[in-house]
This record gives structure tokens, sequence and C-alpha cells, in this order.
């Protein structure tokens, strides 16, 4: 009894007899073991609980929830032959182990070893068999190279068999499994003596010439794939598709005499240049419909009195006579305008016993020389034939044999086709770049502080010409420039003309041609010594800034020259004969049409623009600039040809 919060007991009462039920205690039993399954069987726990059967390592084999009778019984797979399971009940979110039930003698089975084996080889295809590996499992073959040669699905065996083609004639296989999305390596097959079939070269020839039509035959290409023959100006001529023999017969038109077929295959989307075909005594029909080359001749002269004889020109064009009077500057000597039969005479009286005359051509508000004539008084120049193959690549032979030297020819038109390129713009002259050499190895240096040069006198004599040369693409220019003693052979009267040019030979060539003495103060080269046939062409050239050779402090003369570095030097070469003049052209507008101008370096691009701008320089029948290729003795030749020309009154050119 509690009175104002004191509990006081008021009696006790005794008891006994009462019948308390038992709680029983939880127990867990192993029973019903049938190859690698069991069954653990729970009593004695609360309803509703959840008990778990753990195994040694505590992983959760099995799980279930008491019934009303405080009993449950879990199935489960026994981890391994023999161990002990811990039984373990949940009350209030804490396990409690109830039993621990030790076991032996189970019998689990085997589980297989993933394995393959490389079997029946037959020529370049092999097969490989795939065991052990679970139904459904991806299996893939790769190559040394990490490239699929083959996938396939593992059967309900765990078995599978995959057929591929070796990528070469020994190596080593990799067979791998995806399980999961994980791709794992299960081994490796090693091999060697595979025979691989051989992939032929491809190869294109020209097999017949008729007149004008020509057969090109092109093997070791793969089967449907596209052959085209393009000529050096782009154009498409024939196209055809490549036989079961991989082979591939086009017939063709040549567009002119003599020039250079390219032969291109498409593969997959991409043309790649297999071979180039040059070619020349091509019989080509006149075109009546084409128009007249203009002919220029200086006759009747008597005195100081003379006529321009004019012909092949068009109605309205406008001809101007001016002298270039050695030491005197220009005097305009007559003008013309043609009429409808495009002919026409400029009667001239000559301003000095000797001298040049320039014949320029406005047509349509463009004006261009049309030819340049040395003259001498008492003499009679000999008649000047109008250039056979006026082309735009750097294969063609802008001069004829036949003209007087110094003559510069109609500049062939411009259209995006050729790639070739505009007149440039005169520009205001700037003062050269202090240095600004590239790093070592690079590439020539591009400063160039130049004095201005006097007018360089060249003479012709007539020289046996080249064995090598009849009938090659730039055989007129060679002898030309063999005449004027530019160019220098390589024993037993040849030229070589297919042969690469050197750094040391083209630089022989510039000296030639400018003349130069030799200068033992001029920069000296770690690799330019006294006892080299080059010492004095190398040093002399260097004196002028026209070459500076490399960081390094070498030159590197047996070195094959790039087209890049031989652009840096006729770039320079073009200062020096006339420094007055800025030949600085947009290296972004002139190179971007070529397809590999990217592949040009710096310190090259805006000599190569300049170059290609003033026309010494042009692109591949292919589009390509190909800054980093080299250049053969012909091409270099060439270029020779075409600076003489773009500076024709630079030079007095003499018998």
């Amino acid at each position: 009894m509690n009175i104002n919060g004191t509990e006081t007991e008021i009696t006790t009462l005794p008891y006994s007899g009462i019948d308390i039920p038992t709680t029983p205690t939880p127990s867990a039993t192993l029973s019903d073991i049938t190859g690698d399954q069991g069954t653990v069987n729970i009593t004695g726990v609360a309803v509703g609980e959840t008990v778990t059967v753990y195994d040694a390592d505590d992983n959760a084999l099995g799980t279930a929830v008491t019934g009303s009778n405080g009993t449950a019984q879990i199935v489960f797979t026994f981890p391994n032959a023999q161990g002990e399971l811990s039984v373990r009940v949940n009350i209030n979110g804490t396990d409690t182990e109830i039993a621990t039930l030790p076991y032996s003698g189970i019998d689990i089975p085997t589980t297989p070893t993933p394995a393959a084996d490389l079997t029946n080889i037959t020529g370049d295809q092999g097969t490989v068999t795939v065991s052990g590996v679970a139904v459904g499992n991806t299996i893939s073959i790769y190559s040394e190279a990490n490239n699929v040669l083959a996938t396939g699905t593992a059967n309900a065996n765990g078995e599978a068999l995959l057929t591929f083609t070796f990528p070469n004639a020994q190596g080593e296989l990799s067979v791998r499994i995806t399980i999961n999305g994980t791709e794992t390596e299960i081994t490796t097959l090693p091999y060697s003596g595979i025979d691989i079939p051989t992939i032929p070269a491809p190869a294109a020839d020209i097999t017949t010439i008729t007149g004008d039509q020509g057969t090109v035959t092109v093997s070791g290409v793969a089967v449907g794939n596209t052959v085209s023959i393009y000529s050096e100006a782009n154009e498409v001529l024939a196209t055809g598709t490549a036989n079961a023999n991989g082979e591939a017969v086009l017939t063709f038109t040549f567009p002119n005499a003599q020039g250079e077929l390219s032969v291109r295959v498409t593969a997959n989307g991409t043309e790649t240049e297999i071979g180039t075909l040059p070619y020349s005594g091509v019989e080509v029909p006149t075109d009546p419909t084409t128009p007249a080359t203009p002919v220029v001749n200086l006759v009747d002269v008597q005195g100081t009195q003379g006529t321009i004889e004019l012909s092949g020109l068009q109605a309205g064009d406008v001809v101007t006579v001016q002298s270039d009077v050695y030491g005197q500057g220009t005097v305009q000597l007559g003008t013309i305008t043609i009429g409808a039969d495009g002919n026409g005479n400029v009667n001239i009286q000559l301003p000095a016993s000797e001298g040049q005359l320039v014949i320029t051509l406005n047509r349509n508000g463009n004006t261009s020389v049309l030819q340049t004539i040395n003259y001498r008084e008492g003499e009679t120049p000999p008649p000047t034939n109008p250039p056979t193959n006026p082309g735009t690549s750097d294969d063609d032979d802008n001069v004829g044999s036949n003209r007087t030297p110094g003559v510069l020819g109609i500049p062939a038109p411009v259209t995006a086709a050729t790639v070739d390129t505009p007149v440039p713009a005169v520009e205001e002259p700037v003062t050269p770049p202090t240095d600004n050499a590239v790093e070592a190895a690079s590439g020539e240096a591009t400063d160039v502080e130049l004095d201005n040069a006097d007018k360089i006198t060249l003479v012709t004599t007539d020289k046996q010409n080249f064995s090598d040369v009849s009938g090659h693409w730039a055989e007129a220019e060679i002898n030309r420039l063999q005449d004027l003693s530019i160019l220098n052979g390589v024993g037993d009267n040849n030229y070589d003309p297919n042969a690469l040019i050197t750094r040391a030979q083209f630089t022989q060539m510039i000296n030639n041609l400018l003349k130069l003495s030799p200068n033992t103060s001029s920069k000296a080269y770690s690799d330019v010594t006294t006892d080299k046939w080059y010492y004095n062409a190398i040093n002399a050239v260097s004196a002028t800034g026209i070459t500076k050779g490399y960081t390094d402090d070498s030159y590197q003369p047996d070195q094959q020259i790039t087209r890049e570095e031989m652009s840096n030097i006729l770039t320079n070469t073009l200062s020096y004969l006339e420094p007055s003049t800025s030949f600085d052209a947009d290296a972004n507008q002139t190179l971007t049409p070529f397809r590999d101008s990217n592949n040009t370096s710096d310190w090259a691009k805006e000599s190569l623009a300049t170059t290609v701008n003033e026309g010494i320089m042009q692109g591949r029948p292919n589009g390509l600039i190909s800054p980093k290729d080299n250049t053969t003795r012909a091409e270099a030749a060439m270029t020779i040809s075409r600076l003489m020309q773009k500076m024709a009154e630079k030079f007095n050119i003499t018998e």
C-alpha cells in the first residue's frame, strides 16, 4: 500500500503447483545430403525469426524464416567436400549462432579448366578448339597486333570451334573469354611455318600505243577495286575495275605528245597513286579548232632598222615592242593593234648597237611578256619557233629546243585543275628580316641580305649533248642549260636526269648560273672541306646569303635536296637578282589548293609559296606539292630554266 508516497507491506501470499510452460532451446541438424546438396532443419526458434546458414568463410549459403511452430528448413549447396557450417538466427537485428554443423565426404562436381588448342592448319587457314567454358560465353582469337581474327560462342558442352586466317607465317595467338562484360585471356598459342600467300605489288605498264590511243595494263590489285588513269592536268583519261585476277586493262586517248600518266587505285573510298608512267613520241592529231600559237620574229634588219613580224595572234590584241638597252634602261619602240587575220608588223629603229627587245601582249586587259629577243648590230636573230608543249607541271618543257635563249612563251591559262598560280601583285620592297634560322637539321636558314646584282653574261657554246637525255621530257631544257655551262654531267657524257639531286649539286647549278667567284671568307661549314669538288661553289653561294646551310654549322652537301629546301634557295636567288622587288606571297592562299600543303615545314611555307606564285615550281599531276619529296636532276634543271625566264632581263646571253 502506498500512502502519501510511502509504500507499506500489508501481507504475504505463499503459492505452489503452478504449471509453467517449458521454453524450447533453439537447435539445428544437417540432413538429406545428396551430391553437393544438403538440408539444415531448425527448431526452437521464435515465430518469424530469420535463420541463415554460413560456410567457414562466412559466406551465406541459404536463408529462411521460421513458421508458426518455430521451425525452418534451408536447402543449400556445399562449397567444398568437408568443413563446418554456422547456423545463425537474427533477433532484433543481431545475429546469434545457435549451432555449428561439421560435414565431410561431400561429392563436389569437378569444374573444368578452360583450354584451347590449335588444330587443322591448312595453308593460311587454322582452327582453334576451346573447351571448359560456361555455356554462352564469348570466345575471341587475337593476333599479336591485337586484331580480332575470329569470335564464337560456347555451346551446351562448354565448347567453341573458331576458324580464322593467319595474319603472318609465325607468331602467337591470344585466346580470350568474355564473362559478365570482362574479357580475360585463357591461353596463348604460338605458331610457325604457316604458308601465307604472296600478295603481288600493284603494277602498271603502258602496253600499246597506236596513234594517240594507248592501253595501260594494271596488275596486283584487289578484285573490284577501281583503277583510274590521270593526265598531268589531273584529268581522268580512263577508269576500270580490277577483275578476278586483280587485273584491269584501260584504253585511253593521250592528251598530248609527251608527258606523264598517273595510275591510281581506289580502295575503301581512298584513292592512292600506284605508279607514274612517262611517255613521249605520241602522234596527237592536230585540232584545226585550236587557236594559233603566237610567233614573233625580228626580220629585215638593216643597220639600226628592223621589223618585228607577228602572227598567230587574236584580233584586238595590243602588242608593244620595247628595247632593254644594256646599261641605259627601257625604250618603247612601237605598238600595234592586231587585225582580224591575227598578223601584224611593227617597224622599229634599234636604239643601240646591241640590246634586248621585249615584246609584250595585252589581251583583254591582261599584259604578259610575249617574247624577248637579243640583238646585235649587223646580225639577224634566227627565226623563233613557238613552244611545242607549253605545259604547266614540273615535268613540262616550256621552251622549245629551237628558241632563242631567254625567250619567254605565253603563260598557260590559270585554272583550278592545273593548280597553277596567278601573276603576283607587285609590292613595295621590304627590308629583309634579321636572322630567322630554323632549328638544326630542320632546313635551310631563311634570312637573306643581298646586294644588287649586275646583268649576268652567259655564253652559249655548241656542246655535245648528253647521251642519256634524248627523248626525255626535259631534253630541250637540259641541252640548253648545258650549252650555257650551267649543268654538269655525271661522267661518260651522261646527265642521269631521273637521279635524285644532292644539295651540293643544286648549289653548283646556282653558282654556275650566277657566275659567282670563290669566296674564302664566307661561312665555314663543318662538313665542307677545301678538298671537295663543291667547296668553291658552296662557299661562293653562301657568301651571297642565298644559302646558309643548317644551324648546326653543317651543309650536308651529299644529302638529297627536298623540294622545300630547293624553294628556299630559289626564292633567295630571286631576291639576289632583284633586291628591290618583294617576292612575298600569301602562303595560305597559294598553298591551300594542294592537298598536302600542311606537310610543309613552317620555315619553308613563304619560300615555297613564292616559287609557286612566280611559276618557278609547280605541283605534281596528282594535286600534291610534295614539299618533303626529293628532286630529280631533270626537275632541278627545269626550275633553273623557269627562274631564268622569270628574270630574263637580268641575263645577257651571247653566242
